[in-house]
């Protein structure tokens, strides 16, 4: 059984990623940019529902795709080790 004072373990990156050391600068500037893409959204989001516009349905599809791939992303791979 797990006990609270264990130290949480970092997934482990996707083979292909880990084979070739220099994809893993690529594999995080996607990571930040979809972070980006579904900040932006959120905020963009909010800013427009603050100034009593609404907000494009495009936006809110743009931003729940860029979470999507982002979590597809970062969660280990199901089965993993």
């Amino acid at each position: 059984m797990e006990h609270l004072t264990d130290q949480p373990q970092p997934a482990q990156l996707p083979v292909e990623i880990d084979k070739r050391p220099e994809a893993i600068s690529l594999y995080k500037i996607a990571v930040m940019a979809l972070a980006a893409v579904a900040v932006l959204a959120v905020l963009g989001g909010i800013a427009l529902a603050i100034a009593g516009k609404p907000v494009p349905e495009s936006m809110v599809a743009l931003g729940g795709v860029a979470l999507g791939a982002l979590a597809g992303m970062v969660a280990p791979a199901q089965g993993g080790t």
